[in-house]
This record gives structure tokens, C-alpha cells and sequence, in this order.
């Protein structure tokens, strides 16, 4: 074993571990672990060390990374990537990227996804480089490698592109036009679509169930699929589900990629509402729904029954507000990146009140933060505003306008117009003259006497 040394001036000796004979002449940077190494630095430049003292890659190169198996080195030098096997063949910086494979193979050896270029293969720490390229290689669990290639048998007028399955050794094992491959390694499935027929296998390729005209995919547990015209929930043995084998036919909504449900939830529509189902928690929600469901502030979500009100459920679809709400809604779907401020901060839902179709402000737990005495609440569409002045909404009362933060506290509130982003023309006004300086819940500035966008 081998010891650290600080010398206290922001440089590091590796000496053996009596302390009387240094490992390297040099003087390190910084020295990091990471699983039986010491990943060194020198001038922004990495090298790694054993902790048994051997010193494998000197100071001379962009990144290190140790792999799973921690017999290999994933290395970068001149942006270009290599392989360092520390008992056996390696292979030189040439690739563009490497990826490795999580399956050690019966052999002993080790298999990698490599990218030269524009094309892909692999590379066996016993057998080196697979012969055959791949315009894409994705490791999709228990062994298997999903791909695409050119298909070479068809004419260059009609080409068309092979998708299928490879095993780490590079056996192909499946290949077809015209399909697409959908897997869940958790569960043991695959969905196989050839020519809109979906079959269901386990990843030994043995099929488990087919017939289908549309399968959703499995997201907890469960999967939407379309069989003679039925439609209904599946289990990941292909069986109905009996107290969803009878759904309404909407491939639109059962596609999971357009209605993203997060918590392992599965959307479902009957008789023209909406409901969702966490089948490994055999957890359900009966179709109430007329709007669509998507979760906000860490699994509460706004739902509409069908008689037009709405209410804030959480993940177990337990009522935090019972649906008595004209309207209720997240007021910044318009951020990209706002789901992590939702998560941490909880940013408030604007509601309608049915009674005097007034808005108020009330959190993701149902805490009222503000009664409905506003003649509207909206948010800003000034989507370049720095993020800070996300906790500020804007409102109209009583023929005015102003401000009011999260907590629901009012900010001012005077006699003016808000203009748009769209109508700011900056090669004719100063932005700064147009923008309201907020900090610490107050203005810090006047407001301008022309118009404010914000």
C-alpha cells in the first residue's frame, strides 16, 4: 500500500507505505480515489497510480475514469479516447467515445461499445476489435446491445436501415426492417414492433405473448395495449388486467412520451375521462378526470372532475384539496428548467374561486396562501428574466395592476400597462429603463413612467 502525503503548500508525494521511499518524483496538484487507484493531477492533467504503488498513466492526460470491472481505464488524450487493461490487451486513443458494457462475459472478458468517428463497434478485452460497424450500439441489459445498420441486401434506391439485437460476444441475434425496440430490464421484457405488431419477450428472446395491434410499453408494471379491437391495461405476461381490460382506443394518450406521468404511473381513459394507475403499488384512480394529468411540486397535481371543478391530488391519489375550484393551474410551464425550483421551493397553483370567480394563490399541500380578491393572477412572459424573479406574479384588481410574491404578499400595485417581450425593441430603448428591480420582496427602483415589461 501506499501513503498521501500533504506538504501543506498545496502539493501531494506518493511515498510506499513505511514512509521511506517515494513512489513518483513528482509533485501533485491533487490526488483522488476512486476504487483501488489514486487518480493524480499535474497543470489540469490526469494520471493514475495503484494503490500497491504502480503507476499506470503519468500526468499527460485530459480524463481518467476507473470502470465497473476495475480492471480497465477509460483514458482521454488529444479528445480522443482509449482502453487501459490492467492485465491484459488494451486499446490506443482512437476512439471518439467508449461506453462499457455491464455484462461480463462467460469468458472472462470484458466487452466495450466504442465510437470511431461516425461509426460503432466493440472492442473484447480477449478477442479486440468486432469487425462489423453499426450506425448506433445502446447496451440495453441482461447481455443484450440493441443496434441500427445500413441493411446492404437492399438496392440504394430503397434503403433501409436494419434494427435488432447483438449479443456481447457481436452474435447478431434478431434484425428487421421497419421496426422498433422497447426495453424494460427491471421486469425482464422486451416489446418488439414489426410493422405495427407488437410482441412481447423476455431478454433470452423467448416470446411471451403476442397479437397485438398496439402496445404502450411497461411503465409500472403495466402497459396499454390494443388486441382485436380491445383495449385495455396488460401485465408483463401479456394477461388483462380485469379491472382495466375495457378502455377507450386512444393511442395518442396511452403514449408515454407524450403524457409523461412521473411515479411509475400509467395513464387511462374510459368513456372519455381520464384516470391513472400505479399497478406495482395497486394503487388506482377511476376515470374522474377531464383534463390531462401531470405532476408538478413533487407528485401533487391538479385534477378536474367531470362536473368542471378541480382539486390538488397527491401520488397515493389522496384529495389535498377536494375538488371545489373553478380553475386551478401551475402558473410556469413556459420554463424549461423550472422542475427543480417545484421540487425544492414549491411554487404556489393560481385558483379561481367558483363562488366569486376571483383568484387566489394555494400551495401543492393545500395551505391557502392568499384569498381569491384578484380579478386575475398570470405569470410573466418575459421568459429572459433572470430566475429570481420567478417568485413574483402579476395581477390585476380593481383597474389596476401590480406584483405579489409566492407568499402571496403584495409587492405595489399602480396605474399602468404591462408590455410584452415580443413588443421590447432593444435598438430603440434601454432595457434597464423598462425593468423592475425586485429584491428582497420590495422595489428598488421607481417604477418608470412608461409602460413596464415584466
Amino acid at each position: 500500500m501506499i501513503q498521501i502525503i500533504n506538504n501543506g503548500d498545496n502539493s501531494y508525494d506518493i511515498f510506499n507505505d513505511e514512509l521511506n521511499l517515494k513512489i513518483t518524483n513528482e509533485l501533485y496538484d491533487s490526488i483522488k480515489e476512486d476504487n483501488n487507484y489514486f487518480i493524480t493531477e499535474k497543470n489540469g492533467e490526469f494520471g493514475i497510480v495503484s494503490k500497491s504503488g504502480i503507476i499506470y498513466l503519468n500526468c499527460e492526460y485530459q480524463s481518467i475514469s476507473v470502470c465497473n470491472n476495475s480492471d480497465f481505464i477509460i483514458y482521454e488524450k488529444d479528445t480522443q479516447f482509449g482502453i487501459l487493461n490492467t492485465g491484459g490487451k488494451s486499446l490506443k486513443p482512437i476512439c471518439t467515445s467508449v461506453f462499457e458494457v455491464e455484462h461480463l462475459n462467460d469468458d472472462g472478458s470484458t466487452t466495450f461499445i466504442i465510437e470511431i468517428l461516425y461509426d460503432h463497434t466493440m472492442w473484447n478485452s480477449l478477442s479486440g476489435m468486432h469487425k462489423e460497424l453499426f450506425a448506433s450500439l445502446i447496451y440495453i441489459g441482461h447481455g443484450l446491445i440493441e443496434f441500427r445498420k445500413i441493411n446492404n441486401s437492399v438496392s440504394k434506391k430503397r434503403i433501409k436501415q436494419l434494427h435488432g439485437l447483438i449479443n456481447s460476444k457481436g452474435i447478431i441475434l434478431f434484425a428487421q426492417n421497419r421496426t422498433t425496440i422497447n426495453s424494460f430490464p427491471d421486469i425482464n421484457r422486451l416489446v418488439i414492433n414489426s410493422n405495427f405488431k407488437f410482441q412481447i419477450f423476455d431478454f433470452q428472446l423467448n416470446i411471451i405473448k403476442d397479437g397485438f395491434s398496439y402496445l404502450s410499453g411497461f411503465y409500472s408494471g403495466a402497459s396499454v395495449a390494443v388486441k382485436n379491437n380491445q383495449c385495455g391495461l396488460i401485465d408483463i405476461n401479456g394477461d388483462w388486467i380485469p379491472e382495466y381490460q375495457n378502455l377507450d382506443t386512444d393511442e395518442k394518450w396511452w403514449n408515454y412520451y407524450y403524457n409523461p406521468c412521473e411515479n411509475g404511473f400509467v395513464p387511462i381513459k374510459r368513456n372519455g375521462l381520464y384516470g391513472l394507475v400505479n399497478y406495482n403499488k395497486k394503487l388506482f384512480l377511476d376515470p374522474i378526470s377531464i383534463n390531462e394529468i401531470i405532476f408538478y411540486n413533487d407528485g401533487f397535481t391538479p385534477i378536474t372532475i367531470s362536473n368542471g371543478l378541480t382539486g390538488i391530488m397527491d401520488k397515493e391519489f389522496n384529495w389535498v384539496i377536494e375538488p371545489t375550484l373553478k380553475d386551478l393551474y401551475f402558473p410556469f410551464e413556459g420554463y424549461n428548467d423550472i422542475k427543480e425550483y417545484c421540487t425544492t421551493t414549491g411554487f404556489p397553483f393560481i385558483y379561481q374561486s367558483p363562488d366569486n370567480l376571483k383568484f387566489g394563490l394555494i400551495s401543492c399541500t393545500g395551505k391557502w396562501v392568499c384569498n381569491p380578491i384578484y380579478d386575475n393572477i398570470y405569470v410573466n412572459d418575459y421568459y429572459d428574466l433572470p430566475h429570481s424573479y420567478l417568485f413574483y406574479l402579476k395581477f390585476d384588481q380593481d383597474g389596476k395592476k401590480g406584483i405579489i410574491n409566492i407568499r402571496g404578499e403584495e409587492i405595489f400595485k399602480g396605474i399602468f400597462d404591462w408590455n410584452s417581450n415580443s413588443k421590447f425593441d432593444p435598438f430603440l430603448y434601454d432595457e434597464s429603463d423598462f425593468r423592475l428591480e425586485l429584491n428582497n420582496n420590495h422595489l428598488d427602483s421607481i417604477i418608470p413612467e412608461q409602460d413596464i415589461f415584466f
